[in-house]
Order: structure tokens, then sequence, then C-alpha cells
């Protein structure tokens, strides 16, 4: 029989003693004729290197003390890059292989080659690498290299008060006819000495109110509900639904002519008046539908009701404001019973579709800018006035949040 192994199992301090003990020696030892002594190396760093690498562009001492003896540097090559102590080394290594850190120095170097960093713009350097920015009006792209033009008219959709143009790395405000642009260049001002003002009603009169909040004025009293109100400005006539006695008036703005124009009317919400097409559109929140009719009442029709959608999830339930784009031929409404939304209809009542439907509890009010296409809208829930393209095209924005409507 044989005899049993003899064992011995290391442990880790015996492992690392030994290590210590290897690369001390081959450290400590004296370097041959055929070798360079570098001086200031420390274990575990290698103290002796062959003597064929001395002055050969390459630091191997820690201090680079090898390329540090008289050495004759020779011309780096087009695919190499000079570092500032004199070594060359590949444009492909630069990457903390200078000694001196200036391959790092990214930018101030590496604007010299542009195939190198690849910024579209800008290139900063930093302590270890380079960054690259765009110039003002201009984006980076995810690749963090690319630089693509800004649409500041979208991403701000104030910077211009009237008519926004994206140019390429800017962008240009302009005003609609009859409007001239202030020296800001951004804001516009009305080519005539008329003074704009809001017309309001408080459902027992209608007042008028300049927009300065300095003129103040009656226009009609003794009213009992009005919730719904218009104006055609063709005809200089005011338009309104009294929700008490279920009827929908006019009067001149001078105060004369007033009639009723349609009866029965059983709760009127909404009221807008087609100033081109010459028609009466309003919601009624009882019958839940939309009706039309002609300016004096004649021919009135139901426009549009029940579900805007296939899966009958968006449907006239309490139909509240209504606003109107002859341009584009949509009437827009909004309803807030158990899934408020924002819905869209041709004025012929074709093409029903809900356009809103998140970030919407209760639209009350609904306005057009007809400059911009722009879909203004108030949440009395949300308390919030909001905004949508309305070729659907930019998506919804807050305005001003914390508002009471």
């Amino acid at each position: 029989l044989l005899p049993p192994p003899l064992t011995h199992t290391l442990n880790i301090n015996e492992i690392l003693s030994s290590c210590f003990v290897s690369h001390t020696h081959a450290a400590n030892r004296s370097c041959s004729p055929q070798e360079f002594t570098c001086i200031n190396n420390r274990p575990p760093q290698r103290k002796c290197i062959p003597r064929d690498w001395v002055c050969d562009g390459d630091a191997d001492c820690s201090d680079a003390y090898d390329e540090h003896q008289n050495c004759t540097r020779r011309s780096c090559s087009a695919n190499e890059f000079t570092c500032n102590n004199g070594l060359c080394i590949r444009n492909s290594y630069r990457n903390d292989d200078c000694n001196d850190n200036s391959d790092e120095k990214g930018c101030e170097i590496l604007n010299h080659y542009p195939s190198m960093h690849h910024c579209d713009h800008n290139c900063t350097d930093t302590p270890t690498s380079f960054i690259c920015t765009c110039r003002h009006g201009y984006r980076l792209m995810s690749d963090n290299k690319t630089c693509d033009d800004e649409d500041e008219c979208s991403v701000r959709p104030s910077v211009c008060s009237q008519v926004c143009e994206n140019t390429m790395g800017s962008y240009v405000c302009k005003c609609a006819p009859g409007f001239l642009r202030e020296p800001d260049g951004r804001s516009c001002r009305q080519n005539s000495n008329i003074t704009p003002y809001l017309i309001f009603s408080n459902r027992y009169y209608l007042r008028n109110l300049s927009t300065d909040g300095e003129a103040y004025s009656l226009i009609l009293q003794g009213l009992t509900s009005v919730v719904a109100l218009d104006f055609d400005r063709v005809d200089k006539r005011l338009y309104w639904i009294d929700v008490s006695r279920r009827v929908l008036e006019r009067m001149f703005f001078n105060g004369t002519g007033r009639e009723v124009v349609v009866n029965g009317i059983l709760h009127g919400e909404g009221l807008a008046v087609d100033w081109v097409g010459r028609k009466l559109y309003w919601v009624d929140s009882f019958l839940d539908c939309m009706k039309v009719s002609e300016l004096d009442g004649r021919f009135v029709r139901k426009l549009a009701e029940h579900c805007v959608d296939a899966n009958n999830t968006y449907c006239f339930e309490n139909p509240r404001a209504i606003a109107l784009h002859p341009k584009l031929g949509y009437v827009y409404w909004t309803d807030w019973r158990d899934k408020a939304f924002i819905g869209r209809v041709g004025m012929d009542g074709n093409n029903k579709s809900a356009i809103i439907t998140t970030k919407i509890e209760w639209p009350n009010g609904l306005t057009i800018d007809y400059t911009n296409d722009k879909l203004y809208w108030s949440d009395a829930h949300l308390n919030y006035i909001e905004l949508n393209q309305q070729k659907g095209k930019k998506p919804q924005q807050t305005v001003h949040r914390g508002v009471t409507v």
C-alpha cells in the first residue's frame, strides 16, 4: 500500500505573503547592463526595463524617467498624437497615454481633429475628456454629439404674442393683418385707434370692460339667468341664452333691436355665432345634443348627439361650452359628466371625434386663438387654463395654473 499523500492547505495570508516576497525581490534586484533602472519606481512597479525601451517615445518608468535621457525626438506621424512632453502615441490610444495628461485636454486639441470628437457645434474640454454642446437655438440629440434645430414656437408657445415662424437655429415673430410689431420683436399692437374690450354676463346683466380695465360700462340689465353669450362682428349684434326663460335672444350693440330668436331651449349652456356662414350653434345639456339654426332662428336642427366614438366612451352627457373655427370648418364643445372630454365635429355634422380626453375634469370655458389656430379651455376642477394646437399636431400645454374658473 502507498502511504497517504502529504497535504498542506495554503491560506490567503500565505499566498499574499508569497506574492509580496516575489515582487519585492524582483523590484529590489540590481539591473543588468542590458537593463535601465527606473530609480523612482516602487514595488510592485518594475524597477528594471530593457535598455532598448529608453527613448522609444513610450514612458515605461512611472515618472517617464526613461524618456528624459537627452532623447532625440522623431516627428510624430499623421496617425499619431504628439504629447506636450514630445512622446508620440497613436491617435486611437488617446486616453491617458501621455504622462503629462496632454492627451486628455480633449477639445483644445481635438478641435484640430473633428473626425475624432464628432461634435456638430462646440466641443468643451473637461479634466478627463470632452463634451459636445450646441449653439443657441439648437438642441443636443441623444447621441450627445449631433445638434438639431430647436422649434422655439413649439417649446415656448408664448414666445411670440401672435404668429411664430421657426427658422433654422432661431425663430421670427410676425403679426396678423391689422397689427404692427413692437420694438421688442415679439409683441403686436393694433394698427388703429379702436380700443379692444371684453363683453361678459353675470346672469342678470351684460357689461363691457376694456382690456386695460379702465373702462367699465353697462350694456343691458334686467335679465334673469344669462349663461351663454356671443357677438356677431358683422352686424354688431349680441346673442345670448337665458336659461330661466328658455330663450335665445339678440340685440344690436347700441342697445336697439332686442328680440327673441329661438323659444323652447330647455337648458342651453354654450352659444357660438358663425360670422362667416351666418349660423347659430348651441349645446343643450337637457337634451344632450348640439343644435344649429339660421341667425334669425329659422331651421333649427340637431347637428350632433349621442356618442362620438365606436366604443361609446365619450358621449353627449353634459355639454357645456362651444366654439367655432369657420376657416377649418369645425365646431368644438366640452362635456364633463363621467368621461370629460373636448369634442369636435364638422359644421355639416360629420366626423365627430373626441380630441382631448386626458388631464381634463370640468372643462367650463372654451375659446379659440384664430391667429395661431390654438384652442384654449379652462378647467374648474383642476384650476388651470390649457391650450392645444387645433390641427392636433402639438400636445396640450398648461398656460396658467391655480386660476379660479
